[in-house]
């Protein structure tokens, strides 16, 4: 808005000094904020040099007053315009007044999932190009004036957390004085996993819990309820200092609970394309998909897919529109998802992709305890971004100079 401001004032300066209506006024490119080319135009009919004409519309209009702190000057034939600090702080004063490039408000409910890694460990620094990418839509589609709910899908039934509450029954880890909650968790999950390596016979005790939890054995749910609260509490943490947020955290038992799962599997097994052999899955061959889109494991029990499919069938009955932000890793079983959704007739998600971050060693695993977390990073930048903030104004209060620099990380890291 500033900036076209300046353009019309500059443009009727220029026609009053010209006389001409079409004065040429452009972007000036690397050169300046604003150039015109009038000169040409006006050599024509005066019989003068462009760059004597550009000199002399230059003097004139830099003797105006009306011109405030904008510069002009004369490059050749060329008149160069360049702004002077007002525009910037008139532009950061009306940025920041309340409702500030929001548009009318629209009627169209929008659902936004993003992040929703696995609580088995902290976010670590390639799940938050997910939650940089998913916030920044956020804000984008509520200044665009959509009702939007943001959620957080919470994986507490899975292979993962199942492995964390085995951890947490038969180690003997104890959280360190000031060790954050999910680094916590973490720490429990790779020790656990290393113990299933020394004895694959544990895994057996591992499908047993999966079992357990989905029939809603209480003492089972509980377990995993604990741990993926606890690993919650600081995954809330890490998006906070991000400043970013969700409205909901869909937890996945849920529609286990609920009955949702059950009425998905037999909607399913209705399906012309369902298979029942040993397990139940879907026959996609007519979308192009050879991988089988299995619903059902041979024990009876469900998987990630059968639970996502009554998430999104929930989020289409409530929402107008479905946006899901994932990894690269997801492309296949979200193309799955989005087909099956339509084989039932439901409203399929809008699904953003987003490419890994990787390791110069190679790929990230919480697992293998192989990640650099969100928070090292954040710590880390802000390190940085103290040391030169403290280079530039030694003079500001420590508590200033943390300020700062803490903000200067965050916008780096985003």
């Amino acid at each position: 808005m500033m900036y076209q401001e300046k353009y019309h004032h500059i443009e009727r300066m220029l026609r009053a000094c010209t006389g001409e209506e079409d004065v040429l006024l452009t972007a000036g490119g690397d050169h300046a904020d604003l150039a015109s080319t009038v000169a040409f135009k006006l050599a024509k009919k005066e019989k003068r040099p462009p760059q004597e004409i550009a000199a002399d519309i230059a003097k004139k209009l830099g003797r105006n007053p009306e011109l405030g702190d904008i510069q002009v000057e004369a490059a050749g034939p060329y008149l160069n315009f360049r702004f002077g600090p007002t525009l910037l702080a008139e532009a950061v004063r009306e940025a920041v007044e309340p409702g500030y490039g929001s548009r009318p408000r629209r009627s169209s409910r929008v659902v936004l999932e993003h992040t929703s890694a696995n609580p088995n460990g902290p976010l670590h620094v390639g799940h938050i190009r997910n939650t940089v990418i998913g916030d920044s839509l956020a804000r984008a589609f509520r200044k665009a004036g959509y009702p939007l709910e943001v959620q957080y899908y919470l994986n507490d039934m899975g292979r993962q957390i199942a492995i964390v509450s085995w951890g947490f029954d038969h180690l003997d880890i104890h959280r360190g004085e000031g060790e954050k909650e999910d680094h916590y968790v973490a720490r429990v999950y790779i020790a656990a996993n290393r113990e299933i390596e020394k004895n694959p016979e544990i895994t057996h005790e591992i499908d047993l819990l999966m079992q357990k939890v989905e029939r809603g054995d209480p003492v089972t749910v509980k377990k995993f309820r604990s741990a993926v609260s606890l690993c919650l509490e600081g995954i809330r943490a890490t998006l906070a200092a991000l400043n970013a947020y969700h409205d909901r955290f869909v937890w996945e038992s849920d529609f286990v609970r609920i009955g949702d799962v059950d009425r998905v599997i037999e909607r399913v097994r209705r399906l012309p394309q369902a298979v029942e052999d040993e397990t139940l899955w879907v026959d996609l061959s007519e979308f192009g998909f050879e991988k089988r889109y299995i619903l059902r494991r041979s024990d009876g029990t469900s998987v990630y897919s059968t639970r996502d499919l009554a998430y999104h069938i929930w989020k289409g009955r409530n929402y107008d529109r479905l946006i899901d932000v994932l990894g690269a890793d997801h492309k296949l079983i979200g193309a799955q998802l989005q087909a099956t959704l339509k084989l039932l007739g439901e409203k399929p998600p809008e699904i953003v992709f987003f490419e890994f971050v990787s390791l110069p060693e190679g790929s990230m695993s919480t697992r293998a305890g192989k990640f650099v977390s969100a928070d090292e990073l954040i710590e880390e930048v802000a390190a940085k971004a103290f040391e030169e903030v403290t280079a530039r104004r030694p003079e500001l209060p420590e508590g200033e100079r943390c300020a700062i620099a803490k903000s200067v990380a965050i916008a780096a890291v985003r």
